[in-house]
């Protein structure tokens, strides 16, 4: 694989991820409500730890989509992290489903979060051979 395609691979999937988040974080700030109603789950007591997510997945999308149209070569870390907690937050709500019985839209969340997930890392991954430095060349 050339390193030009291992670039517009990366920057591909910080798209998508970044996107992803975006226009998540926008829905459940903006319209939770109707999320809810759509996904079918319960509506929980207190709404600050809906918004608070909101807001996380805002700013991480942020950071995605400024590492895509940016400097990828520098912000690695970004996506490896931002995969990182996907796939922690799929297994949590795996254990979650198994044992307290939460709504599948919940499963149906973590399996797309997965794979946005691996969709960024998966290119990151099949780079390890190249330098930071060699990711920047062919701009």
């Amino acid at each position: 694989m050339s390193k030009i395609v291992d670039v517009k691979f990366i920057r591909l999937g910080y798209l998508i991820g970044g996107i992803y988040d975006l226009f998540l974080g926008l829905g459940v700030i903006l319209i939770p409500d109707l999320l809810i109603f759509f996904f079918q789950i319960t509506k929980p007591n207190n709404m600050i730890f809906v918004y608070t997510s909101g807001l996380f997945l805002l700013v991480v999308s942020y950071y995605l989509l400024y590492a895509c149209f940016h400097d990828v070569k520098n912000y690695l870390f970004i996506g490896f992290g931002s995969s990182m907690v996907r796939f922690v937050f799929a297994i949590i709500i795996v254990l979650l489903w198994i044992t307290e019985g939460i709504e599948f839209a919940y499963i149906l969340i973590a399996l797309t979060d997965s794979i946005t997930g691996l969709m960024i890392i998966i290119p990151i991954i099949l780079t390890k051979g190249l330098t930071r430095e060699d990711l920047w060349i062919n701009y």
